[in-house]
């Protein structure tokens, strides 16, 4: 489309422009850091305020643009302040521009896609100027600039509510476990170690990277949930088994698998096997424990997630650089509180039921959240093509 054309879609009085028509790209002053803690002057990377100093570069309020690192991230400084040398700045477009309505203005361009790809990536200031604006009136950006910052404000307040209620959501299943596991009832329950319960406790299999990719579906740890007790099998790997393997490291319904290698926060998190992952195989960085009969798998596995079962894990809990590991003796050495059979289905069925309702609470709230967050850039295009 040609300037003429795209000038004749504009409302009156817009008119087509450049970035660099408006306004000049200004390098940021090096600071260094042991100067950025004196002072009450904010100092700006490219991040955002990475300090304070006694003295301001700019002289009043100025636009700050990340150069290397956070590339492209725009920033308001409503007073003077510091830009350091990762960032470009603002102080005075050249021609008559509302300053707050040019912080919208360059949120909409996605100045992260100018990254040129160097030794150090960074954002190329001719390729900035070069960017096609639409241009309104100085009243009309006062004005989209004012209904802009409306709008955010009620865009971030419905964020932050709805970040609030999915915290809250993500926290009660570790309270159905507390409700159970901590209750004065559980207090009197009888205490058994895992390896009396256990018909078997046994490492998973190892297999080079040319058996991967196809053969049986394959349980690894990242299959195993930080916050949860059943398996995530949205996606799994394939690996190639011959039949004494199949026959040695397939899962059966209500096997129970626990991570024997993995960070020292997350080793010994478990998962109960439903029917849906019988005949997979598992890999040798999960324990399979199989219990008698007497005992109800998913009570166990749940019991996994306390406080009381955590605290012994990382007792024995191997640690080595960058991850910790627990072996099958410290996993059958691992206490369980134990009520009658029937108290532990019960029980189990009442925090499985209870959490699955939440897991799709969560779901909403998180769906809610990819919404709330696509509307700031949804306003921007909106206001700055003339739509508001």
């Amino acid at each position: 489309m040609s300037i003429d054309e795209t000038q004749q879609q504009l409302p009156v009085g817009w008119q087509c422009a450049t970035l660099g028509d408006i306004c000049d790209f200004s390098y940021g002053a090096s600071l260094p850091s042991h100067q950025r803690s004196e002072g009450s002057v904010p100092v700006y990377g490219s991040n955002g305020i990475v300090g304070t100093h006694a003295e301001a570069y700019t002289k009043g309020p100025t636009i700050i643009i990340g150069r290397k690192g956070s590339i492209g991230e725009v920033h308001f400084s409503p007073g003077a302040c510091w830009p350091i040398d990762t960032t470009y700045y603002i102080e005075h477009p050249k021609l008559e521009t509302d300053l707050p309505w040019l912080v919208y203005c360059l949120r909409s361009l996605d100045l992260r896609q100018l990254n040129k790809a160097a030794a150090v990536p960074g954002l190329n200031r001719d390729d900035a100027a070069a960017l096609p604006i639409s241009l309104p009136p100085l009243p009309e950006q006062r004005r989209i600039a004012a209904i802009l910052t409306e709008k955010m404000t009620s865009v971030e307040k419905a964020r932050t509510a709805a970040e609030e209620r999915l915290k809250a959501a993500k926290e009660l299943p570790a309270a159905y476990l507390r409700e159970v596991f901590e209750s004065e009832e559980a207090q009197k329950w009888p205490r058994k170690q895992l390896g009396d319960l256990a018909t078997v406790v046994q490492n998973g299999i190892y297999k080079s990277a040319e058996h991967y990719g196809h053969g049986q579906p394959f349980v690894r740890m990242y299959n195993v949930p930080n916050t949860h007790w059943k398996l995530n099998l949205h996606t799994l790997a394939q690996v190639s088994l011959d039949d004494s393997e199949k026959e040695k490291f397939v899962l059966q319904k209500d096997d129970i698998l626990v991570s024997r290698v993995n960070s020292f926060e997350l080793v010994g998190k478990c998962a109960w096997v439903g029917v849906e992952a019988e005949g997979y195989a598992f890999e040798n960085m999960l324990i399979r424990v199989r219990l008698g009969d007497q005992e109800d798998p998913k009570f166990i596995a749940q019991q996994f997630g306390t406080n009381q079962v955590r605290q012994q894990i990382e007792k024995v809990a191997k640690r080595a650089i960058g991850q910790a590991s627990i072996n099958s003796e410290d996993l059958r050495g691992i206490e369980l509180i134990l009520p009658p059979t029937e108290v532990q289905q019960r029980l189990s069925m009442m925090v499985d039921e209870k959490s699955c309702a939440v897991a799709n609470i969560i779901t909403s709230i998180e769906s809610e959240l990819e919404s709330i967050k696509e509307l700031p850039a949804a306003l921007l295009r909106q206001a700055l093509a003339g739509g508001l």
